[in-house]
Formats: C-alpha cells, sequence, structure tokens
C-alpha cells in the first residue's frame, strides 16, 4: 500500500521516539507514546492494558545499566488515521558489565489524533535461537 509521505515522516519521527525512549529506560517517555487503549504482547509476557504496559516496562528496564533498541527493515503501512509496521528489533542490553544482545520481530499498530500518532498495539517476539 502506498502511504503519503506526511504519513510515513510522521510515523518514522515517533519510531524514533520510541527507540530514544526505550534507549533511556524512560518509562514516561515511551507512555506518551501511547493510546489509553494500548494493548499487546512483550517477549512472553501479556500487555492487556496500558497501565500493565506501564508496569511491564518499569520491570524490562529495572535491571538493566544500559539499554538500546534498534528498528531495521521497516516496513510502514497506513489507510486513513490507521497505520502499522512491521520491523526487526534488535535490543541490546547490559546488565552488571555483562551485555546480551537479542534480534526480536516487531509488528505495532498505531491510530492518528490529528495531532500526532499513539500506539494502540504491539507485539515483540524472539525468532527460535540457532545454535
Amino acid at each position: 500500500m502506498i502511504i503519503s509521505i506526511q504519513t510515513r515522516e510522521q510515523v518514522e519521527s515517533i519510531l524514533r521516539a520510541l527507540q530514544d525512549a526505550y534507549s533511556a529506560r524512560d518509562t514516561d517517555g515511551v507512555m506518551a507514546l501511547v493510546a489509553p487503549g494500548f494493548v499487546g504482547y512483550g517477549s512472553g509476557e501479556k500487555v492487556p492494558s496500558a497501565e500493565e504496559y506501564r508496569d511491564h516496562l518499569s520491570r524490562e528496564f529495572s535491571p538493566c545499566d544500559t539499554l538500546s533498541l534498534t528498528l531495521s527493515d521497516l516496513h510502514i503501512g497506513a489507510s486513513g488515521t490507521v497505520a502499522w509496521i512491521l520491523a526487526d528489533a534488535t535490543v541490546t542490553a547490559g546488565t552488571g558489565g555483562v551485555t546480551h544482545r537479542y534480534a526480536g520481530r516487531l509488528t505495532m499498530v498505531l491510530v492518528g489524533t490529528g495531532h500526532t500518532w499513539k500506539f494502540v498495539q504491539s507485539h515483540f517476539s524472539l525468532p527460535e535461537q540457532k545454535e
């Protein structure tokens, strides 16, 4: 589906804000990008509400000394006030001097509010790791 340059730029801007807030372990910053009716799946966890997403983020951020989220191979689609993304997501987390790197998959749905876009649904998963 072809989307306008304006919509693409707006969605890419929100995704950059997500990467920045997540990498800074900024729960409030991530939550500012989320709609009140947000639902999703995290790595091994169902997140049935925005408030539970806040709790999920706090649990995810707390053990990390360093954290980064990088999105790549980004695909964006949109129709009207609904947009969706598919991306490869790399999470790099440092804890106690040890760095772990996780290669995941991310899909998200966004809704246009008239002034910005907000995330309403997310699914992050880790593919089976080959040894």
